[in-house]
């Protein structure tokens, strides 16, 4: 992997049937991007020295960000952005619908 290839995580079943998967990709893949970024000026001002790009994303995910923040990125863009939220049903899992309104509607 490059330095510019940031790390996929695999989807389950569920997920690959996303009905805005590429755009979901894409949109995770810049805020890793700039969660990555983050944390290497957060270092750099830590250590008072550059920190390159790839310490600062193992520092990342070694720290558990990775998964943590890629479950928070889904929901997310499936609960905000993702233009077909309406009607996917993956992106209904995301959403905190008592179980009386799912029944009814």
């Amino acid at each position: 992997m490059s330095i510019n290839e940031p790390k996929v995580i695999e989807l389950n079943r569920n997920e690959s049937k996303c009905a805005g998967f590429q755009r979901l990709t894409r949109w995770q893949v810049n805020r890793y991007r700039q969660a990555v970024d983050e944390q290497r000026i957060s270092l750099s001002k830590e250590k008072g020295s550059v920190v390159d790009w790839r310490s600062a994303e193992k520092s990342f995910c070694s720290a558990g960000k990775c998964e943590t923040q890629a479950r928070q990125w889904r929901s997310e863009f499936c609960t905000l952005i993702c233009p077909q939220r309406s009607s996917c049903l993956t992106a209904q899992q995301y959403f905190q619908v008592p179980v009386s309104e799912a029944r009814e509607g």
